[in-house]
């Protein structure tokens, strides 16, 4: 009896298994990639920060996208800076440095030593790279200086 219990369950788990698999092959992205920038270092008004942009391009029930991305953060992350200090935005851009995506500048509403942008969205064309160039702002004391991450590697939308 408890054998026939086992076989009956085993046989049920294994169809569960198998059909939470399936659904996960169907709705995640069947290709997708990512790259990030080398990271940036700059001071402003007597705090240390880095930065960098990313981007990932991918496919989802047949549809292709890109994001793109920015993150500011104090340097060492340690540390944390009052309330507006941090600013960032996306942007990104096509192999020909055409920029086809963007998003404003974003600031820190809290007391923080991280800030992400916004997400840059695009519809890619099959075939073609793309790649992320953001840009962050640090308060000095009297506004704001913005320095531009470095690029990000290209990444083709498949």
């Amino acid at each position: 009896m408890i054998k026939r219990i086992i076989k009956k369950t085993g046989i049920a788990f294994l169809g569960l298994a198998l059909g939470l698999a399936l659904g996960l092959v169907l709705t995640t992205p069947v290709w997708a990639g990512t790259s990030t920038s080398p990271t940036g270092y700059y001071s402003a008004y007597g705090h240390n920060y880095s930065n960098y942009s990313g981007i990932t391009t991918g496919s989802t029930s047949g549809r292709l996208y890109a994001n793109a991305w920015t993150r500011a953060q104090t340097n060492p992350i340690t540390n944390e800076v009052p309330a507006g200090y941090l600013g960032a935005r996306a942007r990104m851009y096509n192999s020909s440095g055409t920029l086809v995506a963007s998003t404003s500048f974003i600031y820190s509403s809290t007391k923080t030593n991280i800030l992400n942008s916004d997400f840059a969205s695009y519809t890619p064309t099959k075939g073609s790279s793309y790649y992320s160039q953001g840009a962050t702002q640090a308060y000095n004391g009297n506004g704001y200086t913005t320095y531009t991450t470095f690029a990000s590697p290209s990444q083709t939308a498949q």
